[in-house]
C-alpha cells in the first residue's frame, strides 16, 4: 500500500456558484429577516390579543421578550464557557 495523501476535492467545473456564495447575499439576507421582524411587529397592531396575563397585550411584548430571551441564553453561555473552558494542552500527552 502507498501512503499518498489524497487529492482535495474541488467542485466540477460546470456547477454554478449558489446564491449564497454571492459576496452581497449576507446584507440580503440580513435586511429580508429586517423586513419580516418589521412586517411582524406591524401586524402586531392590526388584531386584538388575548393573554392570560395583562402585560402579554402590550405592543411588541412577544418580540421583546424573545429578544431579551436570546440575550440570556447567549450571556449564559459566555459566562458557562468562563467555567467550563479547559486549557490548550489539555488533551495533549505530558
Amino acid at each position: 500500500m502507498s501512503e499518498e495523501t489524497p487529492a482535495p476535492m474541488s467542485p466540477p467545473a460546470e456547477e454554478s456558484k449558489r446564491w449564497l456564495d454571492q459576496p452581497d447575499s449576507g446584507k440580503k439576507l440580513f435586511w429580508a429577516l429586517a423586513a419580516a421582524c418589521l412586517g411582524l411587529l406591524a401586524w402586531d397592531l392590526g388584531y386584538h390579543q388575548h393573554g392570560h396575563l395583562d402585560f402579554e397585550e402590550w405592543f411588541g411584548f412577544h418580540a421583546w421578550f424573545g429578544f431579551l430571551a436570546y440575550c440570556f441564553i447567549v450571556g449564559s453561555a459566555v459566562m458557562m464557557r468562563k467555567v467550563l473552558k479547559r486549557p490548550e494542552d489539555y488533551y495533549d500527552a505530558e
